[in-house]
């Protein structure tokens, strides 16, 4: 009857913990446990057996799960056999641990993939005495992968009661659980790319992020004489990508991916940030080693930066103290949020952005008035245009 009942929580546990992980839209998988109390064989999942190393007795099997004694030395474990957790990641390994006074206390779990060595999985196992239960998360290496092997190994000769190890002394183990989660994908999109600094190479772009934890960042040059998006290579399943930031060698036309990562914002070296580009964002959940992206369009993503296209006019009017000056905004994709006339005397502008006059919003032409100059004085001006790039 008492191995009935364990059984039976084992169950109802795992169908609470998978109804608790989907409600957060999380799902969980079971890949394989054993209960350990009446045989070596995996009672969900994969098929499997348990085993222990040489040096220890065969486990017997009861309500206390497995029972091992001949434990003397460290380098001494408990293992299952290899498993699969394809199309699953953060693989959590879980098991309820115990031991004699004059048994083993320390353990360590430690995972091994096919055709590689084994390697500790999280922090060291220190047993009390009492039937706990130890989960360990095996990195992400172990996602999505066949022949996935793990074991619980004895560290040191310590026994429980701080001793040293009695060969007659037994440990236990039972309700073995390797879980995985299902990838899942973002639901709302990265909007509103905005270009917050532009240089005459570079472009910084930010904008709102969506629910993914990370996202990758198109860019492509836009043809001429076309003016709608292009289509861009939207990412698959499983799909990775090495972002370069830098699209000003030799002459570029084609996508590339500038960004790939968990923040909002990219800095793009460009060839001339006069060029016209394209920019798109996909958010997407990087699910250990299983990327899922969203693909959909969505406000301002993808997004054009266009610089407004303005000439500045040869002064007129030039009097000993006056003169007129002014530019021509002959072209902008979008609407022009400001605009005006920039003077300097003495020496040249350079990249100063002071002693700015505004001159209203909108494309065409625009004058301004100067008075109060040097007589014979040199002065510097220039008109500058604002949009939305």
């Amino acid at each position: 009857m008492k191995q009935k009942i364990f059984s039976q929580k084992i169950k109802l546990l795992f169908v609470m913990a998978f109804a608790m992980l989907a409600g957060q839209h999380v799902f969980a998988d079971n890949v394989v446990s054993y209960n350990l109390t009446t045989n070596e064989n995996s009672t969900l999942g994969q098929a499997g057996t348990f085993s222990v190393s040489a040096s220890l007795t065969a486990p017997s099997f009861s309500g206390d799960g497995a029972q091992s004694s001949g434990w003397d030395a460290a380098n001494q474990y408990w293992t299952i056999s290899s498993f699969n957790t394809t199309g699953l990641h953060t693989i959590t390994v879980g098991a309820m641990m115990n031991t004699d006074d004059a048994g083993p206390r320390d353990f360590q779990l430690q995972y091994k993939l096919a055709g590689g060595n084994w390697i500790n999985a999280g922090a060291a196992i220190s047993l009390t005495g009492t039937l706990t239960t130890n989960n360990r998360t095996l990195p992400d290496e172990c996602s999505n992968v066949t022949g996935l092997s793990v074991r619980w190994l004895n560290t040191s000769s310590t026994s429980l009661d701080g001793g040293t190890i009695q060969n007659y002394a037994s440990s236990y183990i039972k309700a073995i659980s390797i879980l995985g989660s299902l990838p899942v994908y973002p639901e709302t999109q990265y909007t509103d790319i905005t270009f917050t600094s532009i240089t005459p190479t570079t472009i910084k772009l930010d904008g709102t992020i969506g629910n993914g934890d990370h996202r990758i960042i198109y860019i492509v040059k836009k043809v001429d004489g076309v003016e709608t998006a292009p289509t861009f290579p939207d990412p698959g399943d499983d799909d990775t990508f090495t972002a370069n930031a830098d699209y000003s060698t030799g002459n570029p036309t084609g996508f590339q991916v500038i960004y790939n990562g968990t923040e909002s914002t990219v800095t793009v070296t460009v060839p001339s940030s006069t060029n016209e580009y394209w920019f798109r964002v996909y958010e997407y959940k990087q699910n250990g080693t299983m990327p899922r992206y969203y693909t959909p369009t969505d406000t301002k993503n993808p997004y054009l930066c266009a610089l407004p296209v303005i000439v500045t006019n040869p002064a007129t009017l030039v009097r000993l103290t006056t003169a007129t000056i002014g530019a021509n905004i002959t072209y902008s994709k979008t609407a022009v949020s400001a605009r005006g006339t920039q003077i300097k005397t003495g020496s040249s502008l350079g990249t100063s952005t002071t002693s700015k006059v505004p001159a209203g919003t909108g494309t065409g032409s625009f004058t301004r008035n100067i008075t109060g100059q040097v007589r014979g004085s040199v002065f510097y001006f220039r008109g500058y245009a604002t949009n939305e790039c």
